[in-house]
């Protein structure tokens, strides 16, 4: 399987996955909490929450990345939303994962594209 298959399978397994999330489903199941990024709180724009965290999945070559984006409309959230289960699949199929932060459409966006 070559590496676009792989990233467009994982973007629509998150895509999926994320539908069904709720606040909730945020929070760590049975005590199960999310390892520590490899990089955390990294800015990529001028606003305060313009940051992401990103874990890279163990392995040699490159990996698929999946970037989680919370709910909120673009007005409220954060990446603390990425469930630790979600996270954890991920990481051992080998994807990396980020999960940024934004504050609003306009301020938020467009800079983690320039990123």
């Amino acid at each position: 399987m070559n590496a676009v298959a792989i990233v467009s399978r994982a973007a629509l397994a998150l895509l999926v996955c994320t539908q069904f999330l709720t606040p909730a489903d945020a929070q760590p199941r049975g005590g199960r909490t999310k390892p520590a990024p490899d990089l955390a709180d990294v800015s990529y724009g001028p606003n305060k929450r313009n940051v992401l965290d990103l874990w890279r999945a163990k392995s040699q070559r490159p990996t698929p990345l999946v970037v989680f984006i919370h709910g909120g409309g673009f007005h409220g959230g954060s990446k603390e939303a990425l469930s630790p289960v979600l996270l954890e699949d991920l990481l051992a199929q080998g994807i990396s994962v980020t999960a940024i932060t934004i504050g609003s459409l306009l301020r938020g966006c467009i800079p983690v594209l320039r990123w």
